[in-house]
């Protein structure tokens, strides 16, 4: 059955009382609803059009989103207004939904509301913390910078992301090809070597006795075994889905920072985005507190928004970045750099 779009949104044009023409979008239940709300505003309704927006919009997430931060940059280096350029965007936007996201953004700026506003508004169809950005790239009169700078983090990103991948896919990999061949062996090989043993009439060492006494655990068991391992490889992925990103991000660092390889990897890919972060949260006009804060936040670490808490206490309270801020995942020595540089600017 397909679906019928509903209207979110009313287009409309009206005069002031001093006689103004006025046009924009508003949001409404209704035609009715929503000439109640202009009348409200003092304005005289002269047309009325309904919006139509689909019901679920899909987050930019990806290539799509540097895509459109990328020409939403430049359009805006080269003068062109800011709702001209969303438009123009939308039109090369592959996905309808996503176009229909920038349109709207657009249709905010035209009814009056800021940039800032606009993006807080549809802060769920952007990634974490992109208002807040643009904010500070518009108070400080550097938003284009801003959003070349944030494109340059996020190509970073996914750089760190894919490194990080290699290093866990390899050992990964090792592991299951062990596994594998251990299986192979504890069901076809280690029973037949075990009838071998048994005719010898003698003693055999301790690490062959454990290797046969493992084979007839994995053949009397290895039925309870492949309904565990296929309910973990269904289960585990649909359980994951059930939390936040926040409580990911927990037990990734409660479970995996102490693995040895994996654990380093992962610990050093969180610390290059968390500086990395920090760096575009300096260079958008943000003062070190705020930008210690929307790292951590742009993370989505809750040990390295621990440390930066920290971090923020120590700063706001005139207290050195040194030996006496006990983090746990920033080390001293990126606390003292915080400092150095903090101080010669």
């Amino acid at each position: 059955m397909s679906t019928i779009d509903l209207p979110a949104a009313f287009a409309y044009r009206a005069q002031t009382l001093a006689g103004d023409a006025v046009t924009g979008t508003i949001d409404a239940a209704s035609v009715d609803d929503a000439n109640r709300r202009l009348r409200l505003l003092q304005l005289r309704v002269l047309e009325m059009n309904p919006v139509l927006m689909p019901p679920h919009t899909r987050p930019l997430r990806g290539s799509d989103f540097l895509a459109f931060n990328t020409q939403l940059s430049h359009l805006i280096t080269a003068g062109l207004p800011i709702e001209q350029g969303l438009r123009l965007i939308a039109q090369d936007m592959r996905s309808n939904r996503l176009s229909q996201t920038v349109l709207q953004i657009a249709r905010e700026l035209e009814s009056g509301r800021s940039l800032p506003e606009a993006f807080e508004k549809h802060s769920t169809e952007f990634p974490p913390l992109y208002s807040e950005l643009v904010h500070a790239g518009v108070r400080t009169g550097n938003l284009p910078a801003m959003l070349l700078n944030l494109g340059r983090h996020l190509e970073l990103v996914t750089r760190l992301r894919a490194a990080l991948w290699k290093a866990v896919s390899y050992p990964l990999m090792v592991f299951l090809s062990l596994l594998t061949v251990l299986v192979f062996l504890g069901l076809f090989v280690f029973p037949e070597l075990s009838e071998t043993f048994k005719s010898f009439r003698t003693d055999l060492p301790e690490i062959t006795q454990l290797a046969i006494a493992g084979s007839d655990f994995l053949r009397s068991t290895w039925p309870i075994l492949l309904t565990l391992a296929i309910a973990l490889l269904f289960g585990v992925p649909l359980l994951w889905r059930m939390f936040s990103g926040r409580t990911r991000q927990w037990i990734v660092e409660i479970f995996a920072l102490p693995l040895p390889i994996i654990g380093p990897a992962l610990w050093r890919n969180l610390l290059a985005r968390w500086c990395d972060a920090l760096k575009l949260g300096v260079d958008a006009g943000l003062d070190l507190p705020a930008a210690i804060t929307l790292a951590g936040q742009a993370v989505a670490s809750p040990g390295l928004a621990k440390d930066g808490a920290l971090l923020v206490e120590a700063l706001q309270a005139g207290r050195p970045l040194d030996e006496s801020v006990k983090t746990r995942l920033i080390p001293p020595t990126l606390n003292a750099v915080i400092t150095l540089a903090a101080s010669n600017n």
